[in-house]
């Protein structure tokens, strides 16, 4: 039990210190910095960190995401 609990403890702290590097890097690119300028300084390529930015926005509603599939868009 102890050994799933540390298991646990661990996959939760990497979950928060992902959350927090990517909450970070879309502040960064709010900001106005590249893709590129924001992957240099985390290690990663551009398009990891478009995807993060991809992420981090607002859902839109399940009727707008049908909506959209509707018209060949999503």
């Amino acid at each position: 039990m102890e050994v799933i609990m540390s298991k646990l403890n661990d996959l939760i702290a990497n979950y928060k210190a992902k959350y927090k590097r990517d909450s970070e890097i879309v502040e960064l690119r709010n900001q106005g910095l590249t893709y590129q300028a924001i992957g240099d300084r985390y290690g990663l390529t551009r398009q990891a960190v478009f995807i993060i930015c991809q992420r981090f926005k607002p859902d839109e509603s399940v009727k707008e995401k049908k909506k959209f599939r509707l018209f060949g868009r999503g």
